[in-house]
């Protein structure tokens, strides 16, 4: 609570990561488009333990070869979870809380569906300059709340669009084990892309690094102050 009155975010565990070029063949030369799509499930093994990667987007490949190639592919270990509330101001205890404390933030793709019954989706994306906000600006927010978990909150309709009533939150967000996965380099898709399954990996610039855990208590103290000070 501390470091919120001094708007700083508390970091999160970070998932182990990496780069890949995924080839898929096979696919007839009729087809000049492929999608490999957010979700996109890859397999590894460390200290003869597996782990399970993800896509956190869409990616498009394109040939006239029945060969597609996605370069420069960034996958994330852990799994990818969906979690969605429907917007209630009458709710006034209303909270739109990521319920695991081992999501990666960096990985968090918010949403906003107009309606049950209407599909249209806005995308928002995390703020990071509140001098440039207005009413339209599709943004969020975020804070770390009880137990270490965080929660997703929105502008008030002046700075940052409002969501309204029978809007649904999408929240889509990786869980990871941290730095368990790290130091894998050889991965194996176990999805298919686009219903093919002539796939082959090549991971690009080293094995998978970058995991760690959340930030202690410890660091929120000394490094909070300091980034109000700055």
């Amino acid at each position: 609570s501390h470091a919120k009155s001094l708007g700083y975010t508390p970091s999160s565990p970070k998932a182990s990561n990496a780069y890949i070029d995924v080839t898929v063949k096979g696919v007839p030369t009729s087809q000049t488009t492929l999608v490999m799509a957010a979700g996109t499930i890859f397999s590894t093994s460390v200290n003869d333990t597996t782990y399970q990667f993800v896509t956190i987007g869409d990616h498009t490949a394109t040939s006239d070869t029945g060969t597609f190639v996605f370069s420069g592919v960034r996958i994330y270990e852990g799994t990818r979870v969906r979690y969605t509330y429907t917007v209630d101001s009458s709710n006034l205890e209303q909270q739109f809380v990521i319920p695991s404390a081992a999501v990666d933030t960096s990985t968090v793709v918010v949403s906003v569906q107009t309606s049950s019954s209407d599909i249209t989706t806005e995308v928002y994306t995390l703020n990071t300059d509140y001098a440039s906000l207005d009413s339209t600006s599709l943004k969020y927010f975020l804070q770390e709340i009880e137990e270490g978990k965080y929660e997703v909150y929105f502008g008030d309709g002046v700075a940052g669009k409002k969501p309204s009533d029978g809007n649904i939150i999408i929240l889509k967000y990786v869980v990871t084990n941290g730095s368990m996965a790290d130091g894998a380099s050889a991965f194996t898709a176990e999805t298919t892309i686009g219903g093919y399954s002539d796939i082959s990996v090549v991971t690009t610039g080293g094995s998978t690094s970058g995991g760690g855990d959340a930030e202690t208590v410890d660091s929120i103290k000394f490094n909070a102050p300091l980034k109000y000070a700055a």
